[in-house]
């Protein structure tokens, strides 16, 4: 047993701390505070440790408002005071970029908060074969029976509610669900309490989407991460690489004359093609491609490249391939403020971009979890 005080907040949501052996991760540690922790496991060349008594506790530490914490896997920071979450992420989004980019300079991020609860219109929940409806049970498999999650919307919650302990409806593995105006969607489909496909409306356009796909899952900032970047761009042509159902192009598709959305999954370039269709969005098209071939698809340089990619940020292929694209700017988007990081290094030190803006969207308050958007313009010597 350690006696420590934590340093700062670190990518991860674990409590920073340096000592004469090394670098200890703190699970639920915050920083400022003195801490008793035991030593639990090793990630990469740092100790992970768990605090068993606090010894002087930082402003920010609350009770958790929810009787499932500490024991189900979803929500880690519950225990942090809203203000708090949003100072830390802000924290670890600019430790980011310093340490993991190299930058030294940029500008200040715009920070948008949400509500803390009854946010989330997508979910992915766990089904045992005896009927169990939850959420993984912390560095388990195990699942938390849970019928009521604070952070779900009240659509999502009601489902819960509905199918717990009742296997004729689902028997084992996950239930992806999607709660959209007119109704929830999910993958596989429950006849009769889900439907192959909802509508979501952000703005001027409404979205279809299905249990599996991918959409932004806070329903109180669609809007504000949608048009962001609306004010800054613009011009004859937009590429959306891994453009999912077409979110982004479509938020922002006033500004082109014509765009081309790039993605790897086919069920995704079908709905994004149906979502360019059904808003009156006919010089925009979708097309199946990998962001590794993204130099091949892409006919003419673009004004605007949109890059919203999965956690592990951009292969180095499909970093060589944005940088002979030489888009005007380049909007990107990340869950991951550490591989975003690593991008952005690369585009400022080896492509001759310049961060021009950036922001913070609390799209997941109550966990570590991040959304982060950076506008990068070509720099004019």
């Amino acid at each position: 047993m350690k006696t420590v005080t934590v340093e700062k907040m670190v990518f991860g949501g674990f409590g920073f701390v340096r000592t004469g052996e090394g670098v200890l991760f703190i699970e639920n540690g915050l920083p400022g505070e003195v801490l008793e922790v035991v030593p639990e496991s090793k990630k990469h060349d740092c100790t992970v440790a768990r605090s068993v008594k606090i010894i002087n506790q930082s402003q920010f530490r609350r009770e958790s408002p929810c009787r499932h914490a500490g024991e189900c896997g979803g929500c880690d920071w519950l225990f942090i005071q809203y203000p708090g979450q949003l100072q830390f992420k802000k924290e670890i989004f600019i430790d980011c970029l310093k340490r993991i980019g190299k930058l030294e300079s940029f500008p200040e991020p715009e920070i948008y908060a949400s509500p803390e609860f009854n946010y989330r219109i997508r979910a992915q929940i766990k089904v045992g074969q005896n009927g169990v409806r939850g959420f993984f049970r912390r560095k388990t498999n195990d699942i938390v029976p849970i019928e009521h999650c604070p952070l779900l919307c009240d659509q999502i919650n009601g489902l819960l509610k509905t199918i717990s302990g009742k296997p004729e409806y689902i028997s084992g593995g996950n239930l992806k669900v999607i709660s959209g105006d007119d109704g929830l969607t999910s993958d596989p489909l429950l006849p009769s309490i889900t439907k192959s496909v909802a509508s979501i409306r952000v703005g001027d356009f409404r979205f279809e989407v299905n249990g599996g796909s991918f959409f932004q899952s806070n329903r109180f900032l669609l809007e504000q991460l949608g048009n962001w970047a609306k004010p800054l761009v613009g011009g004859d042509f937009c590429v959306d690489l891994f453009g999912g159902t077409g979110f982004f192009s479509i938020m922002l598709s006033n500004n082109f004359k014509r765009g081309l959305l790039i993605e790897s999954v086919d069920a995704q370039v079908q709905m994004a093609n149906k979502n360019y269709a059904s808003n009156g969005i006919f010089s925009f098209t979708a097309q199946h491609c990998s962001a590794e071939q993204v130099q091949s698809a892409i006919p003419v340089k673009p004004d605007l490249l949109i890059i919203d990619p999965p956690r592990p940020g951009l292969t180095k292929k499909a970093r060589e391939g944005v940088k002979m694209v030489g888009a005007e700017k380049i909007l990107y988007v990340s869950c991951n403020p550490s591989t975003q990081a690593r991008d952005i290094c690369f585009l400022t030190k080896q492509c001759g971009y310049a961060i021009e803006k950036m922001a913070l969207f609390d799209l997941y308050p109550n966990t570590h979890h991040l959304e982060t958007a950076i506008l990068l313009g070509k720099y004019k010597s």
